[in-house]
């Protein structure tokens, strides 16, 4: 799709893409779909003098993300939680403490049902530590 559409916007220009160009443009998110796509191939296209595209003739934000994908790994689920997620989390932690893991007092201090706290253990990872 991507050659389809360079030949399109290069109007019989004979044009070739580097290799990390037609990658960086491969794995660009591209928010505003096949528009923008087009957009930055016919810009592409009115700016090449000799025939190549390479990764330095496109735009920032597509070089930057390229860097990005080659500088990071791909994201696993992400282990970073977000503020609420953590106060949830100590609260859980603290409620479970002080209830000394007793589930059901737990829950109801908590004013949740039980299986609400399991699920909430679970989004959390948060296990019934072995009390020696």
């Amino acid at each position: 799709m991507l050659e389809h559409l360079l030949a399109q916007e290069a109007a019989g220009q004979p044009l070739l893409l580097e290799p990390s160009a037609r990658q960086a443009l491969l794995d660009y998110h591209w928010p505003g779909n096949v528009r923008q796509l087009r957009n930055v191939l016919r810009t592409l296209a009115a700016l090449c003098d000799d025939g190549c595209i390479r990764l330095g003739d496109l735009p920032a934000s597509i070089r930057q993300a390229q860097l990005q994908t080659q500088v990071l790994p791909a994201p696993v689920q992400s282990s970073v939680a977000g503020p609420l997620d953590d106060a949830e989390r100590s609260a859980l932690l603290a409620a479970l403490q002080a209830q000394h893991w007793h589930m059901t007092h737990t829950a109801e201090q908590l004013g949740i049902s039980r299986n609400t706290l399991y699920r909430k253990l679970r989004k959390h990872g948060i296990e019934r530590c072995e009390q020696g």
